[in-house]
């Protein structure tokens, strides 16, 4: 909502012109007139859209402005004594602005139009029988002053002096005059280090606006640049928009209108003007939320967040809720809000200006009690504060000021603490880790460095994260509160590029991660007997680091042992297989490489293990199983090329009581084919997967 009547009941005025007894100017979006002796004015236009410069014609009759009323800023004019107001041109460009009037009673204005340049601002002769416009052969100008002679301002920036105070680069205004009416411009004050605008010719003095004195003021001085004279203070606040009849000089300041009678011994005075009408813009009225969003921070549950909307704070249910305001007092700016939990209730912290200076205020999510106002806190202490984070636990809230400063607010007592300072720019990314005993955050250096520190929430000892070598920015810790990970523009890795011949630094900005005890090993760094695939992660120490998982520890069928292992369904495809299958002498379809159902009970089978004797020319096979180990003490199967004899035997078992041959090796499936030469890859057998051998001794 807008401020009421009630909280300011002046108006801004601004872009004063006048005329006899009368004088022009621009308030709440319409151009007014008004007497000059002060008095009440009324309104010339209704359109209630942004206006400026209006000018009102040398014999009276007529005022010209520029309107954006059809979008585009154009040349609009209407009769002094009322009536409907017309639109001259059609430009279409947005730096478009009425600046005077010809001596021919033509309205002279500046503008972009058919130009490649914003900045080629050309000055117009615009007829008020809507013809065309005529160019005027100045080139390129900010401003047109007539007179004894033709003075000219070179084409500006784009924004007056008062919106970029002090302003000295290339772009500031510069006076030119053409004092032999030779059509040869030369350069008129060019000592003065400043930015010019607005000339005016007062009876025989060039009068302008300039701050070469620190604050924007009105000065005058002959054609030839002498005798040089400051009409207005330099105390005050910049003298705005000046503008003159021949004789008498009107300007604005800080939203009230100044005259000057005369440029030798006059002194500026305010003119008292009154507005009239219902005051439209200065009633309360809806805006858009979503036009005026500023931020937003959700509770833990995901249910609700605190919003701030042009300046006021609500709560916001995410369905089916109210929607409460916290903080929506006419004049205070409430912002930054954050939620936090104290006490098995959701509460709201944001920064206020209703003292003056920036403090906390604290209110629960469901809106204060009846009655009662937020808490504020540290009013006064914090400086313009920049960035706020709240601790998970609500004990306390960690500030970034504008003057560098880090800050830690308690909820309970409002003392505040300076945590850290920084001589280099503000603070960022302030975070708490999650038991908020730690405060993170993105301390600047010289320009770009930045570095990662950590304070200590008790004793606020703090310590550098990392060094002040690269730009490390966005800390955030891990849920866990072991790890701290930030953003870190450190990549030094050059490529072509596509379109020049030069080296680009590309993706420069990764994530990184910092363990944060000495004990935790790095969630990234190698382990010594590799990372499992089916087994999920465990806490490790660095001296149980990369250990293989403990043995299961159950007794009796190691039916429990295979069935606690994840299986594919039974429809499944089987994956490639493993020496060993699920480490309990069970050969299922998951190992033999085949689609299948799979067993519901596992069936023993021997361990078969490899070793190499001459070639044989016999029909023996080159897989001997040696013994028939129990379920519970089969440790696997093992599958190898069939070239040669080789036998298998099972590892910590009784002597082989039987031997059983093959009698041809096309009579069996060795390890992929019914060849005696295994696959690559050494698929199993797609033989049943009840056993890894049988009675005929035929491994698989």
């Amino acid at each position: 909502m807008t401020q009421p009547a009630s909280v300011a009941s002046s108006a801004y005025l601004r872009f004063p012109h006048l005329h006899g007894e009368l004088v022009a100017f621009t308030a709440e979006d319409d151009v007014w007139l008004a007497p000059l002796d002060g008095g009440r004015a009324w309104r010339v236009s209704a359109d209630n859209v942004p206006v400026n410069h209006p000018r009102i014609s040398p014999d009276g009759t007529t005022v010209a402005w520029t309107s954006t009323r059809d979008g585009a800023p154009e040349v609009h004019v209407a009769p002094v004594d009322g009536g409907r107001a017309r639109r001259l041109t059609h430009w279409g460009s947005v730096r478009t602005q009425v600046r005077g009037w010809t001596a021919d009673g033509r309205v002279l204005a500046l503008s972009t139009y058919g130009q490649a340049s914003l900045r080629r601002t050309w000055a117009r002769a615009v007829p008020l029988d809507g013809g065309p416009a005529e160019t005027l052969p100045y080139g390129p100008v900010g401003d047109i002053a007539a007179g004894p002679h033709t003075v000219l301002l070179s084409a500006t920036m784009g924004r007056e002096a008062a919106s970029w105070k002090r302003y000295r680069g290339g772009t500031a205004g510069k006076l030119w005059i053409d004092r032999e009416d030779d059509g040869e411009f030369v350069r008129l004050h060019e000592d003065l280090d400043g930015n010019i605008e607005y000339p005016l010719w007062v009876g025989e003095r060039i009068a302008f606006l300039s701050d070469h004195e620190g604050t924007g003021a009105l000065y005058s001085s002959l054609a030839d640049g002498s005798d040089l004279r400051r009409h207005t203070p330099l105390e005050s606040f910049y003298a705005r928009h000046a503008a003159t009849d021949g004789n008498r000089v009107v300007y604005s300041s800080a939203g009230e209108l100044w005259i000057l009678d005369d440029l030798d011994t006059a002194e500026p005075r305010r003119l008292d003007v009154r507005l009239g009408g219902q005051r439209v813009d200065l009633q309360p009225f809806p805006v858009n939320a979503a036009r005026w969003f500023g931020s937003a921070s959700p509770d833990h549950t995901a249910r609700g967040s605190a919003v701030c909307v042009r300046g006021t704070v609500h709560w916001v249910t995410h369905r089916s809720g109210p929607a409460r305001a916290l903080a929506a007092t006419p004049g205070v700016r409430a912002r930054r809000p954050r939620t936090f939990r104290a006490d098995g209730e959701e509460w709201v912290v944001w920064v206020t200006d209703a003292e003056g200076d920036d403090a906390l205020e604290f209110a629960p999510a469901t809106g204060p009690a009846p009655g009662a106002t937020p808490r504020r806190l540290a009013a006064g202490q914090l400086g313009r504060v920049v960035e706020l984070a709240m601790a998970p636990d609500g004990s306390r809230a960690a500030i970034a000021s504008h003057d560098g400063r880090l800050l830690l607010v308690e909820r309970e007592t409002g003392e505040a603490r300076e945590v850290d300072r920084s001589e280099d720019g503000d603070v960022s990314g302030l975070v708490f880790s999650p038991d908020s005993t730690w405060l993170a955050w993105s301390h600047p250096g010289p320009r770009p460095l930045s570095q990662i520190k950590l304070a200590n929430t008790t004793d606020l000892s703090v310590t550098e994260a990392t060094p002040l070598r690269f730009q490390d920015y966005a800390p955030a810790f891990t849920l866990d509160g072991k790890h701290l990970a930030f953003l870190s523009t450190r990549s030094f890795d050059p490529v072509y590029d596509e379109h020049v011949f030069d080296l680009a630094f590309v993706e420069g900005v990764r994530p990184y991660l910092i363990t944060l005890a000495a004990a935790t090993p790095s969630p990234f760094g190698p382990q010594r007997h590799g990372r499992p695939f089916e087994t999920p992660d465990r806490d490790e120490t660095p001296d149980s680091e990369g250990t293989p998982p403990p043995a299961s520890t159950s007794t009796g069928s190691p039916t429990a042992s295979c069935r606690s292992r994840s299986r594919p369904p039974a429809t499944a495809t089987c994956a490639p297989p493993r020496t060993a299958c699920c480490g309990c002498g069970t050969r299922c379809a998951a190992c033999s490489g085949r689609p299948g159902p799979h067993p519901t009970t596992p069936t023993p089978r021997p361990t078969w293990s490899a070793t190499t004797s001459p070639s044989s020319a016999s029909s023996t096979s080159p897989w001997t199983p040696t013994t028939s180990r129990s379920a519970a003490t089969a440790s696997g199967c093992c599958c190898g090329p069939t070239g040669g004899s080789r036998s298998c035997r099972a590892t910590g078992a009784p002597p082989p009581t039987t031997t059983a041959t093959a009698t041809s090796p096309s009579t069996w499936r060795g390890c992929g084919s019914s060849s005696t030469r295994p696959r690559s890859g050494g698929r199993c057998s797609t033989r049943t997967a009840a056993s890894c051998g049988t009675t005929s001794g035929v491994p698989t």
